[in-house]
């Protein structure tokens, strides 16, 4: 599957404070897809599974 951002698809690397704004602008449209961990380029942000929260 290649990710490319559009008018309704939106790619975030990590979650922000201000997502709530991207959801509310989809579910004023059309809709919309919302994806967590991919960058604007289209690839997959890298988990470091040794870091911990």
């Amino acid at each position: 599957m290649v990710f490319k951002e559009s008018e309704n698809i939106e790619l975030k690397s990590v979650v922000i404070d201000d997502i709530k704004k991207e959801i509310i602008a989809f579910a004023n449209c059309q809709g919309g897809i919302l994806y967590i961990g991919v960058e604007n380029d289209g690839s997959f942000v890298v988990l470091n599974r040794k870091k911990r929260l």
